[in-house]
């Protein structure tokens, strides 16, 4: 069973995820572009730079970083946690389901699945505030 990953610890926090594979670091940064880190899903994730030895942190303006894991490892003030720990490959995927709404099929996704500019185009389509979380 995987651990649970607190989202708002590793933007709070010293932490660092370790990604030792070029797949991992792609599912990574397609969460941190999911979570509204990553502001744009096309840019390098500069898994080449350290390859297996990759780990990646947010830095005071919020913004995604990317260092040696040795780096982590010498400085006591960080936390490094192991991406495998966490996550599976698949779970950058969005999660969607289904809704029948008189006899048509919606396909929706959580707020927390979705990047700002999604959800908020989700709620403008369905006349819905994209402020307010929907049950």
């Amino acid at each position: 069973m995987k651990k649970v990953f607190d989202w708002e610890k590793f933007r709070t926090e010293k932490i660092a995820v370790h990604c030792k594979t070029e797949e991992e670091a792609n599912a990574f940064h397609k969460m941190l572009f999911d979570k509204g880190i990553r502001r744009n899903i096309t840019e390098s994730t500069y898994w080449n730079v350290n390859k297996e030895d990759t780990c990646y942190d947010i830095v005071d303006n919020g913004f995604w970083h990317y260092w040696n894991k040795k780096y982590y490892e010498n400085n006591n003030e960080w936390t490094v946690l192991e991406f495998s720990d966490y996550f599976d490959i698949d779970e950058s995927n969005a999660h969607y389901g289904e809704i029948n709404f008189n006899g048509d099929c919606f396909i929706v996704k959580e707020k927390d699945e979705c990047n700002y500019a999604e959800w908020k185009y989700l709620c403008d389509l369905f006349g819905l505030d994209h402020r307010s979380r929907y049950t």
